[in-house]
């Protein structure tokens, strides 16, 4: 009797641990997006996206309570290289 052996590449670590990191910084903007609608009284709209919570939108006023709500310079990409979708 002959036995076939396929061996197939497993989910494995590097892929568990990109969708771990997707889900880290999905829970990072919902939490961002919270505390901005706690200061600002709204969320970002479409067009502001998620770059809102880097940069101050145009339709915030200076005295807003606004601030940078994450810790970056831009808004960082999915573990596969694709900008997130805010909208």
């Amino acid at each position: 009797m002959e036995f076939l052996y396929i061996l197939l590449p497993s989910r494995g670590s590097r892929f568990d641990a990109k969708i771990s990191a997707a889900k880290t910084d999905i829970s990072s903007f919902s939490i961002a997006l919270q505390v901005f609608q706690v200061d600002c009284g709204r969320y970002p709209t479409t067009a502001e996206g998620l770059d809102a919570l880097i940069k101050r939108p145009s339709t915030i006023p200076e005295g807003a309570k606004w601030h940078a709500y994450l810790a970056a310079d831009k808004v960082p990409k999915d573990p596969w290289g694709r900008p997130y979708f805010y909208g």
